[in-house]
């Protein structure tokens, strides 16, 4: 099936790394036909995508109106999020434009919004503990959806999908900076890219996937030790001359 995709935040690591990938489908002939556009914020964005095949628009994604008539005149059946995964509104647009564009063509639409792995850390206050992504995570966050914005977005997403008739997908990136104080979950950015392209060439051959308040995707390649990460920072910075020590230490902070 024909597949024309709306990447948000297309400038960024995330969105850059995807639309590489996807160029680099088309290139190697199973994504052929597909039609890549690209959503930025701002002219100097746009200018670093204008030199590939990819069209390139400035849009306010809060601008629903704005939204729905550009997916509507691109014929847009597929958007990736990766703009935010904090603000509903942005998420609600690209929904709201989607549905327009099922009821114009009667065409099945996708929509993948890219999420985050914080979501489940103690440190946003996640009380269930260690959660696979073949677990009922929709309900879990439901219940949750309170105590944390990513939390609130995500079951939002799957919860305005389905009303909406919009094929969703929740794709969980790690977010090292907030996987817990001992461990860190991991991923790098080209295997994260890998798995939207695998995951766009299953829509595209219609394979029947996990959708909606199943369609959970955890994407973790490893986990690593902070002290081990602390461990190896140590090293290179003092082969580098710049600290005296290649040794990490425990410092207890005192409260002021």
């Amino acid at each position: 099936m024909p597949l024309n995709v709306l990447v948000t935040g297309a400038s960024g690591y995330i969105g850059g790394s995807i639309v590489a990938e996807i160029l680099s489908l088309k290139r190697g002939g199973s994504l052929e036909t597909l039609s890549i556009h690209a959503a930025v914020r701002s002219l100097e964005q746009a200018h670093s995508l204008t030199k590939l095949d990819v069209s390139v628009v400035q849009l306010n994604l809060s601008d629903e109106t704005a939204v729905t008539d550009y997916l509507l005149s691109n014929d847009i059946d597929l958007v990736i999020n990766n703009a935010t995964s904090i603000d509903s509104q942005i998420a609600s647009s690209l929904i709201s434009g989607l549905k327009n564009q099922r009821e114009a063509t009667g065409k099945e639409v996708f929509f993948i919004q890219t999420t985050g792995l914080s979501a489940f850390d103690e440190n946003t206050n996640w009380p269930f503990g260690e959660v696979k992504d073949t677990d009922n995570v929709f309900d879990l966050e439901r219940q949750s959806r309170d105590t944390y914005v990513v939390r609130e977005v995500d079951t939002f997403v799957i919860e305005q999908t389905k009303k909406a008739g919009v094929t969703g997908f929740l794709i969980y990136p790690p977010n090292a900076s907030l996987t817990g104080e001992k461990d860190a979950t991991l991923a790098h950015v080209s295997d994260v890219a890998k798995f939207y392209g695998q995951l766009i060439e299953a829509i595209f051959l219609g394979k029947e996937l996990p959708v909606g308040e199943n369609g959970h995707y955890f994407l973790v390649s490893h986990v690593v030790s902070w002290w081990d990460i602390m461990d190896r920072l140590a090293a290179n910075l003092h082969a580098r001359g710049l600290v005296t020590t290649a040794s990490t230490k425990h410092v207890e902070l005192k409260a002021s």
